[in-house]
């Protein structure tokens, strides 16, 4: 069985930013660090962007825990393919937050999306 260790902490960093996406959607004044830092608190088409984008980012944790067996089949889709698709959207997550206009969100969202790239990456290079 593959050590559960990193599949667990890409998880819950994923879960971390998902709820940090339910509390932008519901209104909380965070914006700083999402969506280009352009609001503290989201205007309704952002809210409902950060809706969807928690979904995503708590089915990519489920990905990861499938991926590694952590968990056993859950989503009935193609999980390393998909992953590989995960994982391109985190890069080019990490370049967006590198090329932000808000000083925060390059400071805080720039190391948690590299660090999610790089071990999603690593996982799928064959992490054991």
């Amino acid at each position: 069985m593959i050590n559960p260790f990193i599949p667990v902490i890409i998880f819950s960093l994923l879960l971390g930013v998902a709820i940090y996406q339910i509390l932008l959607a519901i209104g909380f004044p965070l914006g700083a660090a999402a969506w280009g830092g352009l609001y503290r608190t989201l205007p309704m088409p952002l809210r409902i962007a950060s809706i969807f984008s928690a979904v995503i980012l708590v089915s990519m944790g489920i990905v990861i825990l499938q991926h590694t067996t952590v968990i056993g089949p859950f989503l009935p889709i193609p999980i390393h393919s998909t992953l590989w698709v995960f994982t391109a959207f985190l890069g080019l997550n990490t370049v967006g937050n590198i090329a932000s206009k808000s000083k925060t969100e390059r400071l805080i969202m720039t190391p948690v999306s590299s660090i999610l790239f790089l071990l999603c990456l690593w996982v799928l290079l064959g992490y054991q």
